[in-house]
């Protein structure tokens, strides 16, 4: 076993404002990407669908395989 720290990946930067109306239910808006309109939400459920789609990975080109090398 070696005593080096596992390989870290940067995939990508996501800066999120949220800001909030109301508590009980959460209500306000989440800006995901700059030039974008902040979207609406109204409960957990909304937000967390708002975070869970702005932190998706870029598509992969289902074409190119990462295995691939160039020639």
């Amino acid at each position: 076993m070696t005593g080096r720290p596992p390989a870290i990946r940067v995939v990508g930067v996501v800066q999120v404002h949220i800001w909030m109306d109301t508590s009980q239910p959460p209500t306000g808006r989440v800006l995901t990407a700059e030039g974008e309109p902040a979207q609406p939400f109204v409960g957990w459920l909304q937000l967390l669908t708002i975070l869970a789609d702005a932190l998706q990975p870029p598509p992969v080109d289902p074409f190119t395989h990462l295995s691939e090398t160039a020639p």
